[in-house]
């Protein structure tokens, strides 16, 4: 069985292809498919990854995720997986798509409607000896945007309002949540990421004298954000907003 997925560029138009480890070693940008199964009340089934995984091993994930094959679409490539890891069939449509870094050498911002994530925490890449400072990234000037956003959520009522109104006017935005909300409305965290829209992060309990206390109590404030949302989605976010607006307060 051929096992080639297939490799693309940051704008997922695609390069070549490589075999799905070597791309996984060599940490080639490639494409990839996340399946989220859900009933009518927003319960979503999960499984729990094999042991034996070289990555996230033994931890909980969406319903099934893969890559396409050299070839294939990704459409089809969801439900043949679809069938051989869950044994249904499946009638798939796509959500949202992002990007997410490992090392962060390939990181642009060329898509200001793109979402990026990290696949680990700063603990991982600390214990992986990988990068944990991002590197000098041009500012996107390419023509004029307007950036939607929304901070201190979510919370039991105004965020799914508001989530209401930008899927009835097909908007996306950006959430800097506050990681003390998340662990208290996952359901309505994890319908941000599932609309398509961004999840920044903004502390973890918007505390100022706890979280301007001094910059370490700053930096471990947003680590335990990041690692609230990665609980969530499996992913942590690249991108954070001082509570207050900016980080002087110390």
């Amino acid at each position: 069985m051929n096992d080639d997925i297939i490799l693309v560029d940051i704008f997922d138009k695609e390069t070549g292809s490589a075999e799905k480890m070597e791309a996984h070693r060599q940490k080639k940008l490639h494409r990839a498919f996340s399946l989220f199964i859900a009933d009518k009340h927003g319960n979503m089934l999960l499984q729990k990854r094999a042991e034996g995984k070289y990555h996230s091993a033994g931890l909980w994930c969406n319903a099934c995720c893969s890559h396409p094959r050299k070839g294939e679409r990704i459409r089809d490539a969801v439900i043949r997986r679809a069938r051989e890891e869950l044994g249904i069939d499946v009638d798939p449509y796509e959500l949202f798509h992002f990007t997410y870094y490992e090392d962060f050498g390939n990181l642009a911002l060329d898509d200001p409607a793109l979402p990026v994530y990290d696949r680990y925490t700063l603990r991982e890449r600390r214990a992986k000896g990988l990068p944990v400072a991002l590197p000098a990234v041009a500012p996107y000037e390419k023509q004029k945007t307007a950036y939607l956003t929304f901070d201190d959520g979510p919370d039991e009522k105004n965020t799914d309002a508001i989530l209401d109104i930008l899927k009835q006017e097909g908007v996306k935005a950006t959430f800097y949540v506050v990681g003390r909300n998340v662990d208290a409305y996952p359901e309505t965290a994890r319908r941000i990421f599932a609309e398509g829209h961004a999840l920044g992060n903004h502390s973890y309990d918007h505390d100022y004298d706890r979280l301007y206390a001094s910059v370490d109590n700053y930096l471990e404030e947003m680590e335990e954000a990041d690692e609230a949302v990665y609980r969530l989605i499996g992913m942590r976010p690249l991108i954070t907003r001082a509570p207050g607006g900016r980080m002087s307060h110390f």
